[in-house]
């Protein structure tokens, strides 16, 4: 499944969609780490196959947009490969650094925590434990005492006690449930 069908699904998946998101970060960084030649000889094979003028990489670089076509300090390997190749898998690391930063990661991993099916098999008091630490002023010290122990009764009541939660297939149905 891609990260694009995660996002698209109605009651997705919330556990799969953050495993696809670290995923696309981490082959974001291998790509600009070490992909660099192997994209190069794929380029250079489709350059070659369809007879395009393939630059030389060690010449200096000359932007269309300097004054005069003045010569840049740099060479032309090192504008596509850090220039242009290197700044824009950066700019989409970032992109999803912000998007998903340590809090919202939190977050959704707690949310995820919660998802009944298969008996509540993902189910991890310390993850929502993380999630209520995200909100201090509704969970003080003695608060996240009570919640831990609550959850603890929790967990055993739906999985072991309660028969009405064995068979929920997503949030919508331990709702109905709970209701």
């Amino acid at each position: 499944m891609s990260l694009i069908n995660a996002y698209k699904k109605k009651e997705q998946d919330i556990a799969s969609a953050m495993l696809l998101v670290e995923v696309a970060k981490r082959r974001l960084q291998v790509l600009r780490d070490n992909e660099w030649d192997s994209l190069i000889d794929k380029v250079s094979i489709f350059c070659t196959q369809l007879d395009i003028l393939i630059p030389n990489f060690e010449e200096p670089y000359v932007s269309s947009l300097r004054p005069r076509r003045k010569l840049a300090s740099y060479t032309v390997l090192h504008h596509y490969r850090v220039e242009v190749f290197c700044n824009i898998i950066d700019w989409q690391l970032q992109e999803r650094n912000d998007r998903f930063d340590e809090v919202t990661t939190d977050l959704l991993h707690g949310i995820a925590c919660l998802n009944p099916i298969n008996s509540f098999s993902s189910f991890d008091i310390k993850k929502i434990m993380r999630m209520a630490e995200l909100y201090p002023d509704d969970f003080d010290e003695s608060n996240m005492g009570t919640l831990e122990n609550q959850l603890t009764s929790y967990i055993i009541d739906v999985r072991d006690v309660d028969e009405r939660f064995s068979d929920l297939n997503g949030l919508c149905d331990l709702s109905k449930r709970l209701v």
